[in-house]
């Protein structure tokens, strides 16, 4: 075999020299916070990185767990204790457990966000936050996404734009009130017509499984972390529809097996904070972040701070 020719072994040196910048960049910039490098602001969406990354380093005494509809809370807002925001988009009790399981370890709290009936998610898809193989930093770090992303971060960070999350968890809403809290012709009535069925799995033939809520408890029972459970308010509307159907038998028993994993629960599901002016004017499963910290400062915080101070004696 002819050794190789100057011009490949030039070129080889050029790519690898390419690669070891663009690799050196995204290590740098850190666009999703994961190696905890970034100190533009994390511009992004990939808030399970980021998070992961914050919650190591931001001081606080509580911890708010659950999806984006708890993602929404802002934590300076809240009275009691310095919460962090550790909810993210389309979080499953799956990903809270191993979330738990990595990063919860001395808080006075945990507020954790669960939906009217929700179970265990369909598909498991194991722990998130275990350690990985250098390959797959070797293959972030040279992803063109994450290069994009990358240029992104710095561009928005150039151009003054705020950061799609703060140190503390909280999620920048400017662009969900730019886009959701208008008024679109029927949009609203549509989605009350969606979301009435979308809870009619639970009249299905079998009850949801609760296997990862069951190890939260647990969880949190053997570091002595104690919980307080939320269920958000359901629209009005919606809320009405379930109390006219009276619950089938296996929503009660959703309600019996929550009640005795999590003993601590304060369900406003189907309470008048569901009014719709608490809401997003297009956007119906989401509570404006003013809103939500009103409700809960006013519903859930007297019970979190009377459980706090019950175990500190």
């Amino acid at each position: 075999m002819p050794p190789p020719s100057r011009f490949s072994i030039i070129l080889l040196g050029v790519c690898a020299l390419l690669c070891s910048a663009l690799a050196l960049l995204n290590y740098h910039v850190d666009p999703y916070n994961q190696y905890g490098n970034n100190t533009l602001g994390t511009y992004t969406t990939h808030d399970r990185q980021s998070k992961a990354t914050d919650v190591q380093r931001f001081e606080h005494d509580a911890i708010i767990l659950g999806n984006s509809r708890e993602g929404m809370i802002p934590p300076r807002a809240l009275d009691g204790f310095r919460f962090f925001n550790a909810a993210f988009g389309g979080g499953t009790a799956e990903e809270i457990y191993y979330f738990i399981e990595h990063f919860v370890k001395n808080e006075k709290l945990v507020l954790l966000g669960i939906d009217y009936g929700q179970g265990d998610p369909p598909n498991p898809q194991g722990d998130l936050y275990a350690p990985k193989p250098l390959s797959c930093y070797a293959s972030d770090l040279l992803s063109l996404k994450t290069t994009e992303d990358s240029f992104k971060t710095i561009t928005h960070k150039l151009a003054g734009k705020k950061p799609s999350l703060e140190r503390d968890g909280t999620f920048n809403a400017e662009g969900w009130f730019k886009k959701y809290d208008v008024e679109i012709p029927n949009r609203a009535a549509l989605q009350i017509e969606a979301l009435k069925p979308a809870s009619d799995t639970y009249w299905q033939d079998e009850p949801v499984n609760l296997i990862f809520y069951k190890k939260i408890a647990t969880l949190l029972q053997e570091r002595n972390i104690p919980c307080v459970v939320y269920i958000p308010p359901l629209p009005a509307p919606v809320a009405a529809y379930h109390l006219a159907r009276n619950a089938s038998p296996n929503f009660k028993i959703w309600e019996r097996e929550i009640s005795s994993i999590f003993p601590n629960i304060v369900d406003l599901s189907l309470t008048p904070h569901g009014q719709l002016e608490n809401f997003f004017r297009s956007d119906l499963e989401h509570i404006k972040p003013d809103a939500s910290a009103k409700i809960i400062n006013r519903e859930v915080i007297p019970k979190c701070v009377q459980l706090s101070k019950s175990r500190a004696n």
